[in-house]
C-alpha cells in the first residue's frame, strides 16, 4: 500500500510503501512474482501512467452520474497509444474495459523486422512485462483482474 501517513498495515500480505510508486513498480517488477494490481488509487495511477509502468488499464463506466469529481487523466500525462483487449457488460449495466498498452513505435518497428527475418517465428506478445497494473474499483464486477495473465 502506497502511503505517506500510515506506518504498518493491519492486514495479511500486506506493507507500506512511502516511496515512489513507478520506483517500487520497478523495483517489484525485477522480482518473481505475480500482477502488481492498483485499485481506485487515481494518484497512483496517475503517477504510473507519467512514468510508463502501466501494462493494462481497466476502467468500469457505471450507469449513474455521481456528480463532479477528480479526473483520472490530466492534461499533464505523456500520450500513449492503448488497444482494447476486452469489453463486458456486468447484469447492472456497468461496462468493463480492459485496455493493453501498445508498445513504442520504434519497438514495434524492431519487432516486425525480426519477425521478416525469422519466418515461422513467433514474435514477442506486445505487452509482455511481468507484471500489471489495473486501476478500477468496480473490476471485481467485471472479473477483470481475476483473468489477467
Amino acid at each position: 500500500m502506497f502511503s505517506a501517513t500510515l506506518r504498518e498495515a493491519d492486514w495479511p500480505n500486506s506493507r507500506i510503501v512511502a516511496d515512489d510508486p513507478a520506483a517500487e513498480v520497478r523495483r517489484l517488477r525485477k522480482q518473481q512474482g505475480g500482477d502488481i494490481i492498483v485499485m481506485a488509487s487515481a494518484s497512483v495511477i496517475r503517477n504510473l501512467l507519467a512514468a510508463g509502468e502501466l501494462d493494462r488499464l481497466s476502467i468500469t463506466l457505471c450507469p449513474a452520474l455521481a456528480g463532479g469529481g477528480a479526473r483520472l487523466f490530466g492534461d499533464d500525462l505523456p500520450g500513449s497509444a492503448w488497444s482494447l483487449a476486452e469489453a463486458t457488460v456486468t447484469d447492472s449495466g456497468a461496462i468493463c474495459l480492459l485496455y493493453e498498452r501498445k508498445p513504442p513505435a520504434w519497438r514495434r518497428q524492431i519487432t516486425s523486422s525480426r519477425r521478416r527475418r525469422e519466418p515461422g517465428v513467433a514474435g514477442p506478445r506486445q505487452a509482455a512485462r511481468p507484471a500489471s497494473t489495473s486501476g478500477d474499483p468496480g473490476a471485481q464486477d467485471c472479473g477483470a483482474q481475476q483473468d489477467a495473465p
